[in-house]
């Protein structure tokens, strides 16, 4: 246990949250600025063409945020036609 009794899990985000974004510049509106913070790199490469040498699909990456008590992995995907 690495958090304080009854701190929880993340307040920002639920499962299966989705967000959908144009523009990888722009955090997406109800981010977590601290979140944005540690994964926009990715999903600017991601959404710019980029690809991860260990993903097993093209157009995808997962991600973290560095809260280390309680992280939401984010999975990033470039969809068709994007």
């Amino acid at each position: 246990m690495f958090s304080k009794p009854g701190f929880g899990t993340c307040e920002v985000f639920r499962e299966g949250q989705e967000f959908f974004m144009g523009d990888p510049w722009t955090m997406p509106e109800g981010f977590c600025s601290s979140a944005w913070a540690d994964i926009a790199k990715n999903v600017q490469t991601i959404c710019l063409g980029g690809e991860f040498p260990s993903a097993l699909r093209e157009g995808v990456n997962i991600s973290c945020c560095a809260d280390g008590g309680r992280p939401v992995i984010f999975k990033t995907e470039r969809l068709a036609g994007s």
